[in-house]
C-alpha cells in the first residue's frame, strides 16, 4: 500500500513537468537525470543520448551527464505497463522451412492453445471470470488493481466486508456445495476484487454488469443458469437484481446497499420467487462507522415515508369529509360555496353580522 501511494505522488509530480524535448506532460515511461532532475519521456532522452558517444547534455539544463546518471521514475502508469508486459504473449519462433506441413500446421494450433492459456490465466489473475469476462476499468483504477496484485504476491487486500463475503461463501459451499449463489456489488471494482478473491480459492464465477457488452450478459447468465460448475454470479443492483428469474441460485449476499430497502428486495426477489424448489438465504454485510450507517438511516426514513403515504404503518386512517375533500380537488367552487354560506348566515342575523 505504501508503494502505492509512492507511485501515486510520482505520478502526479511528474505530469506537471513538460518533458523539455516533445513539451508533452504525460509520460508513460519517465527518466529522471540525477544531476539536475530533470525529468523527461524515456524515449525523447534515449535519443539525446544515442546522438552522443560520450557525454550528453540536459535538454533544459545543458548539463553534462552520462548513461549512468539516468534513473527511472517509477509511476503508476509505468509500473502498471510492467506487470501488463510480463504476461505479453512472447514471440514464437520461425518453423524450419524442412518441416513437414503437417507438423507445422500442429505446432501452430498448439502455439495459438498456449497462448490463449497465457491470456486466460493473465485475466484470471486480474479478476477473469469463468467464461473470460472481465469488466474495464478506468486507467488509474485498473492500475492501483495490478500494482496492488503485482506486488502482494498475487493475493490483493480486500478489505472487510470482501473477506466476510468470502468466508460466507467458502462456509455455504460446504454446508451446500450444489447450491448456487447471488452476490451483488454497486461498483465494478469491487466485483473484480471479489473476482480475484474467488479465483485464489478456485471457485468458478461469472460476472453481470453494465460493463459487459448485451452478448456477455446473455452468456453469463446461461452458464449461471446451466453450468453445474459455475457455483457464483457476481452481479450489480440495476443489472441483475431486477426483471431476471434465477431461481437456479437461492441464496444471496448483499455486499453495497442501494439507498432504498425496495431495489434489495428486488434483488432477493430473483431468487425468492415462484419456481424455487429449495429455502431461501440472505445476507447483507454492513460495516459499522462507515457510510453503511448512513445509507441504512437513509432506508429507514424513506421506508417510514413510503408506508405512512400508503398508510401502510399501522396508524387509524383518516378519512376527509365532504367539504375538506371539495376544497382539495375543486378549490374554486369550494371557495364560491364558502362565500355563499358566509352570505346566507349574515342575512340571517341581519345587521349584526357573524358573530
Amino acid at each position: 500500500m505504501a508503494h502505492l501511494l509512492d507511485y501515486t505522488i510520482a505520478e502526479k509530480n511528474t505530469s506537471k513537468i513538460k518533458c523539455g524535448v516533445c513539451n508533452k506532460k504525460k509520460k508513460a515511461e519517465p527518466m529522471r537525470i540525477v544531476k539536475c532532475n530533470h525529468v523527461f519521456c524515456s524515449q525523447c532522452l534515449y535519443q539525446v543520448m544515442y546522438k552522443s558517444t560520450t557525454y550528453s547534455r540536459c535538454p533544459t539544463c545543458k548539463k553534462a551527464f552520462d548513461k549512468y546518471e539516468v534513473t527511472p521514475v517509477p509511476t503508476l502508469l509505468s509500473k502498471a505497463a510492467e506487470c501488463a508486459s510480463d504476461f505479453e504473449e512472447s514471440g514464437s519462433e520461425d518453423s524450419d522451412d524442412s518441416t513437414p506441413r503437417k507438423k507445422k500446421a500442429q505446432e501452430k494450433r498448439r502455439k495459438a492453445q498456449e497462448r490463449r492459456e497465457r491470456k486466460k490465466k493473465s485475466r484470471r489473475k486480474y479478476g477473469g471470470d469463468y467464461i473470460n469476462n472481465l469488466p474495464g476499468l478506468e486507467e488509474g483504477d485498473s492500475s492501483y488493481l495490478m500494482i496492488g496484485v503485482n506486488e502482494n504476491n498475487g493475493v490483493p487486500c480486500p478489505g472487510t466486508k470482501l473477506t466476510v463475503a468470502k468466508e460466507i461463501v467458502l462456509q455455504w459451499q460446504m454446508e451446500a456445495p450444489n447450491d448456487k449463489i447471488i452476490v451483488f456489488v454497486e461498483f465494478i471494482k469491487t466485483a473484480i476484487l471479489l473476482g480475484i478473491v474467488l479465483n485464489l480459492e478456485d471457485i468458478p464465477f461469472v460476472y453481470l454488469n453494465g460493463k459487459l457488452t448485451s452478448t456477455e450478459k446473455l452468456r453469463a447468465v446461461d452458464a449461471f443458469k446451466k453450468d453445474p460448475k459455475v457455483k457464483i454470479l457476481i452481479a450489480s443492483m440495476k443489472v441483475g437484481g431486477q426483471a431476471l428469474n434465477l431461481t437456479c441460485a437461492n441464496r444471496v449476499i448483499q455486499i453495497d446497499s442501494w439507498w432504498n430497502e425496495a431495489a434489495g428486495d428486488q434483488a432477493n426477489g430473483r431468487v425468492n420467487r415462484m419456481g424455487q424448489l429449495k429455502p431461501s438465504h440472505a445476507v447483507v454485510i454492513k460495516a459499522r462507522g462507515t457510510i453503511d450507517e448512513y445509507i441504512t438511516n437513509l432506508q429507514d426514513r424513506k421506508t417510514g415515508e413510503i408506508e405512512h403515504t400508503l398508510q401502510d404503518d399501522g396508524r387509524n386512517t383518516e378519512v376527509l369529509g365532504e367539504y375538506e375533500t371539495m376544497a382539495i380537488t375543486a378549490p374554486s367552487a369550494w371557495q364560491a360555496l364558502k362565500q355563499r354560506i358566509i352570505d346566507d348566515i349574515e342575512r340571517e342575523n341581519g345587521p349584526q353580522g357573524i358573530r
